[in-house]
């Protein structure tokens, strides 16, 4: 999925991501937690399934949210999103239904795109990642619900609910001192779960685009200032804090050369 090549097509071609928005779901498939949508529809001229060789239920369905919600911030199409929203709620709820243990983290369906990164990284519970892009999207399809013609007040409630959940786990369980841990899942070593989680930024970008608090509000979590922590071999390394890395990429995006840290 373009979700980190939408910044092209929501600056010159808004409408090449409306065809997209359209014939994603498309391909969707459904398991015990709901609907969730395909990484792909295939590839080069082959447009006849998914491609990539696993699926990545939870990553995709959030995509789907923040860049439905990306397009009517940016086109004031609200006739489109509306029409859309049915199957946005659909796959929040997906996402609702991945987190099985009450923390507002999804531990099923957790394998992302993070190919590059390590198992953990990429197949863990409870991921950093998947959980800042779930409150990403929690927050955008709440937005989408209260413009609805007939405002879907419950539907919102339920997604802002999960957003302070997550802070909380956020807060009291991944947040280190001076950085996101990568997971807490116990099944992983801890040297591993305690790492560096560089990643979650890529979930909370199109809400800062569109100027929207993205929801990292609790205490603490807005705590990180503008130190660098000391890489592998001493270099300097930016901290996912909360403040410094969130600052510094949303002043890059206004420049107009923002990076996005993993790809779709």
């Amino acid at each position: 999925m373009e979700y980190n090549d939408s910044w092209f097509y929501l600056s010159f071609w808004p409408d090449l991501l409306k065809k997209l928005l359209e014939a994603w779901p498309l391909f969707q498939k459904s398991n015990a937690q709901g609907r969730y949508l395909s990484h792909d529809m295939g590839s080069v001229a082959s447009v006849n399934g998914m491609a990539y060789p696993h699926d990545m239920p939870v990553e995709e369905n959030a995509d789907y949210i923040l860049l439905l919600y990306s397009h009517w911030k940016t086109t004031g199409d609200t006739a489109f999103m509306r029409g859309l929203f049915p199957k946005a709620k659909d796959y929040a709820r997906f996402i609702f239904n991945c987190d099985t243990d009450g923390d507002g983290l999804p531990d099923l369906n957790v394998s992302n795109t993070i190919d590059q990164g390590s198992v953990a990284v990429q197949h863990a519970r409870n991921q950093t990642y998947l959980g800042v892009k779930a409150l990403g999207a929690y927050r955008a399809a709440s937005e989408m619900a209260l413009a609805q013609a007939t405002p879907d007040e419950g539907f919102s409630s339920d997604c802002e609910a999960r957003v302070r959940l997550i802070n909380l786990t956020l807060e009291n369980r991944l947040w280190l001192g001076d950085h996101f841990a990568v997971c807490d899942d116990p099944s992983v070593p801890q040297a591993e779960r305690e790492a560096y989680s560089i990643y979650p930024s890529n979930g909370l970008l199109y809400l800062l685009a569109a100027g929207l608090d993205p929801g990292l509000t609790r205490p603490g979590l807005l705590a990180g200032g503008g130190r660098l922590a000391a890489g592998p071999g001493g270099a300097p390394r930016p901290l996912l804090g909360p403040g410094a890395l969130l600052r510094h990429q949303e002043e890059r995006r206004l420049l107009g050369r923002v990076r996005v840290q993993s790809r779709p």
